[in-house]
């Protein structure tokens, strides 16, 4: 410690001085730098936000034509019903219909059960500008009744409506991958515009990508056994043709289940609703409004939909359905379904195990039970 006392103050003069110790002289001018060549720097990757709810269950985006049918809502009003017992979570709601009162009637519904803020989005194209059911007598406009008597805060202008293709992109972007069930019960071309869709500010993936990253699987309602012409669905109706169809068919990147329509053709349900819930209840209006009168109860295709995609084949209740994997579905030009052999990973055909009676009223407990906190 001596030694190193005395050193300092001596190699401090020696410095101060100018001296050397044996070193090289340091070079009068300092060599010249090379400086690095100037490159933008890289682009940030975009990170979708973090969903701002976690998802509890069964994470489903509802792909609706809403206004053509009333099981649309029972649908809707089950998939709130199994939020609120923890099972599922809705993501968000696009209408396959262009009728500017679809958003503001399924925000009825969302409101009612305590969940306004919950995307929604609108088809674009012009097909169905009208929703309302067509086909039988009475076709009331039911949702635009609905719109105009209960409470929402979603716009009747299309314009103020963000499209259906811009709801999926931005939810799906944000959820974890290979996570998101979507429930198809309408027509298909927000689902084929979907996947011609590029990348923009929610993912740089195109839309193809984007589903093949982030669905776990698609639930079709429709694809009747074993093919047929009138599908409605597939065909298009009155207003498309089957091209949309088709590019989903052929193309969509994940496993795809169909619900076809014998699955629960023979089940009905919201008969009970005017008995068993409040007149405030936007359910029970839809279904009053559709028939023109209480009492009556609707085909539950797409009540069956949204019960096997939330809980698959069975439940507490027992076994709802099987599947079957031995065809797989083609779709011609003319919108003429047949499912043929061989079958393959990507297309899967539910069938109904359960007594039509039970399940009916199983998915009557499920629409008439009143939201939580009411």
């Amino acid at each position: 410690m001596r030694n190193i006392k005395y050193a300092l103050p001596l190699c401090l003069a020696l410095l101060l001085s100018g001296c050397r110790t044996g070193a090289e002289e340091r070079p009068q001018q300092p060599p010249p730098v090379t400086e690095p060549p100037v490159t933008e720097p890289p682009a940030p990757p975009v990170v979708p936000d973090e969903p701002e709810t976690p998802v509890q269950g069964a994470a489903i985006i509802y792909d609706t034509d809403f206004g053509l049918d009333v099981d649309d809502v029972g649908a809707l009003a089950m998939l709130h019903v199994l939020a609120d017992r923890g099972e599922a979570t809705l993501l968000g709601v696009v209408s396959n219909v262009s009728d500017p009162y679809s958003p503001a009637a399924i925000d009825v519904i969302n409101t009612y059960y305590g969940r306004p803020d919950i995307p929604v989005g609108l088809a674009e194209g012009g097909y169905y500008a009208e929703a309302y059911p067509y086909w039988r007598d009475p076709s009331p406009r039911y949702i635009k009744d609905l719109a105009e008597t209960f409470p929402h805060d979603t716009s009747t202008n299309s314009a103020g409506v963000p499209t259906a293709v811009a709801v999926y992109r931005e939810v799906l972007a944000a959820q974890p991958d290979r996570s998101v069930t979507v429930v198809s019960v309408g027509f298909m071309q927000n689902m084929s515009a979907l996947l011609a869709s590029g990348p923009d500010v929610f993912s740089p993936l195109d839309g193809s990508a984007l589903v093949r990253q982030k669905v776990k699987k698609l639930v079709i309602m429709g694809g009747a056994h074993p093919g047929s012409s009138k599908d409605l669905y597939l065909a298009g109706g009155r207003e498309m043709d089957a091209s949309f169809a088709k590019r989903v068919l052929e193309t969509w990147p994940t496993q795809t289940v169909f619900n076809t329509g014998e699955v629960c053709g023979s089940v009905t349900n919201g008969q009970t609703l005017a008995a068993t819930t409040p007149e405030d209840n936007p359910v029970r209006a839809s279904y009053t409004m559709f028939f023109g009168r209480e009492g009556r109860g609707r085909t539950s295709w797409d009540l069956c939909s949204v019960l096997y995609s939330v809980r698959g084949l069975s439940g507490p209740e027992g076994r709802y359905f099987d599947t079957l994997t031995d065809e797989h579905l083609m779709l011609s030009r003319e919108g003429i379904s047949r499912w043929v052999a061989p079958g393959n990973d990507r297309h899967v055909r539910l069938t109904r195990t359960m007594d039509r009676r039970v399940l009916q009223r199983l998915l009557e407990d499920f629409i008439t039970a009143e939201p939580v906190g009411k």
